[in-house]
């Protein structure tokens, strides 16, 4: 951060920068918060920030979206200084779309300063990744996040809830913490006693469905993960 507002400050803010995040690490934070230092502003929404995210079942961003946001950007800003486009996931850019956007990457609008959030940067194509300055953002520390999300988000049972949802801070925030629990002890049930055959697979992937299923991926994913690790 510090060395972004030294850029900023000194008039060398680089025009595309690709934040790579641990899986809900603040990638999203980290980008909204340099979006509002270039814009000089403490609100959410501006005039002169324009952000791309996949807007249909398909969960892909689309060429249209990036030429829209092409066109935002090549306009005059509205407040005479800088504007920026923030795309997030941009590693769910499509083929046609990451075509789109290394135009311009190429031939960037002055003053302005593009934003990809990723988790997964190698399912972009290398010309769009050797433009960027590169951000990684690391899981942090079971006991930073803990701390960050105590002091965030008040008393819980936060060691638990990051078991859960990973190392994940930022995720781990969004949910009550009780109700986060309860699910991932629900998941990680069914999930042991369909490996046992106790249970049915798919009755119990039609029943996570129904609700939550996002999360219910994630408690999953951490499963599946560990399972691995042990082997």
């Amino acid at each position: 951060m510090a060395a972004l507002r030294a850029a900023y400050e000194a008039d060398r803010m680089p025009h595309a920068l690709l934040i790579h995040e641990a899986p809900g690490a603040g990638g999203d934070w980290l980008a909204h918060w340099t979006a509002r230092m270039v814009l000089g502003t403490d609100r959410e929404q501006h005039p002169d920030w324009v952000r791309v995210h996949p807007i249909d079942e398909s969960k892909q961003i689309r060429i249209e979206q990036i030429r829209e946001l092409g066109e935002e950007l090549s306009l005059t800003s509205h407040q005479g200084g800088y504007k920026v486009g923030v795309i997030s996931p941009a590693d769910v850019l499509n083929r046609f779309a990451a075509n789109a956007l290394l135009k311009t990457l190429e031939e960037p609008p002055p003053r302005t300063v593009l934003i990809l959030v990723v988790t997964q940067p190698s399912r972009l194509p290398a010309t769009i990744l050797s433009r960027c300055q590169r951000i990684r953002i690391a899981a942090p520390e079971r006991a930073q996040a803990v701390a960050w999300l105590e002091a965030n988000r008040g008393p819980g049972n936060w060691n638990a809830v990051l078991d859960i949802v990973g190392e994940a801070p930022m995720q781990a925030a969004e949910g009550d913490p009780e109700a986060v629990v309860q699910i991932g002890t629900e998941v990680r049930r069914g999930l042991e006693e369909a490996v046992a055959g106790r249970a049915d697979p798919v009755a119990t992937a039609e029943r996570w469905a129904r609700a939550e299923l996002p999360l219910r991926l994630r408690c999953f994913e951490n499963w599946l993960t560990e399972r691995i690790r042990e082997h």
